[in-house]
């Protein structure tokens, strides 16, 4: 069994100014994003490329969306939830937001960001309609964040240029969407394999204003970037593990691996400086139940939903996701969907 602990660290910086739209910008990086699918033997070179340039990674118009949809004050609320998916990942979800909704007691707001068009329909059809009198759900369409209709020749396998560039969609949404906060608001950024048991207002409660959460794996030394908790004062944290993305690109463990080097780093040894560490009886791991939830990670996709099942929390409510295998999913997929598939469930 890996051993996993989820620290709280200080995350001190500043809240970066409001970006201005530079639309020649904009086509440079679409122009980068169409050589990296149609050009896979400069794939690696055109990644770096668009890595370096981490504060135009996504579009004007996808962060207007994201910032949208954190900066509604009118339903203000302090507790903000996102979670990111594709077509492949709808069921798991489904399922998280049934648990997620029914634990959290005082309204929140909740946020989904869609990679693909079948993703924001789920979403908008089956997903935001939960929310109900007292929680908001909202469907954030990020399906042109790649030109994935131009795929055909690039190489989609665990650690390719399209693959690391895929994992950085939370780091840059986590940033865009910690700019539209409002304080004391925070931001819980949540893979869809963590079971949500107990309101999560408590956990979160025991930490600093100033906050940045992850688990940690060893003996690999790498932050596992599941479960992350913000407020609007990160984006300087978010900032440093950017800047590291180019850096270590050539080992291909993507943003676990900017974020370890980041924190190891002069620039980031700063942000250890008030980490504060919450058991595992609380936030467990491997399928292991733990108090306020329980991430299934250490598993593949058609696995996660096998253990799930067994401890009773596979419930998906979506009549599409009835009886649904995970398994037999991955197997009739585009080679490109099982990539984002392994990717989103793998942390």
């Amino acid at each position: 069994m890996t051993i996993l602990s989820t620290f709280i660290m200080s995350a001190t910086a500043l809240r970066f100014a409001q970006e201005v739209p530079d639309q020649s910008l904009d086509l440079e990086i679409e122009s980068i994003k169409h050589k990296l699918m149609t050009e896979p033997e400069k794939c690696d070179e055109h990644a770096v490329n668009l890595l370096g340039n981490f504060e135009s990674f996504l579009s004007t118009a996808q962060k207007s969306q994201i910032q949208k949809a954190f900066s509604n004050v009118e339903h203000h609320t302090d507790l903000q939830f996102l979670t990111i998916g594709t077509k492949h990942t709808a069921c798991m979800t489904d399922n998280w937001f049934v648990h997620a909704l029914n634990a959290t007691i005082e309204p929140a707001e909740f946020v989904h960001i869609s990679l693909d068009a079948e993703s924001q329909l789920s979403c908008e059809r089956d997903l935001q309609p939960r929310g109900g009198k007292k929680h908001i759900v909202k469907c954030v369409d990020l399906s042109d964040f790649l030109p994935w209709s131009e795929a055909k020749h690039a190489k989609m396998s665990f650690g390719s240029c399209i693959f690391q560039l895929i994992s950085y969609t939370k780091v840059q949404s986590l940033k865009v969407a910690a700019s539209s906060l409002v304080d004391p608001s925070t931001l819980l950024m949540m893979d869809t394999d963590i079971i949500v048991h107990r309101d999560l207002r408590e956990l979160l409660s025991r930490g600093r204003t100033k906050m940045f959460q992850i688990q940690y794996e060893r003996p690999i030394a790498m932050p596992n970037t599941g479960f992350i908790n913000i407020n609007r004062n990160a984006t300087g944290l978010l900032d440093g593990w950017m800047q590291f993305a180019a850096r270590v690109y050539p080992a291909r463990k993507a943003d676990q691996d900017a974020i370890g080097k980041f924190l190891s780093s002069d620039a980031g040894r700063p942000f250890k400086k008030e980490m504060h560490l919450l058991g595992k009886k609380d936030v467990n791991t491997c399928g292991y139940p733990g108090k306020y939830a329980t991430h299934y990670n250490c598993m593949t996709g058609g696995k996660k939903q096998q253990a799930m099942m067994a401890n009773g929390v596979y419930q998906p409510a979506s009549p599409q996701c009835t009886g649904v295998s995970l398994d037999k999913a991955d197997g009739t997929a585009s080679v490109l969907d099982q990539e984002l598939t392994e990717l989103l469930f793998s942390q």
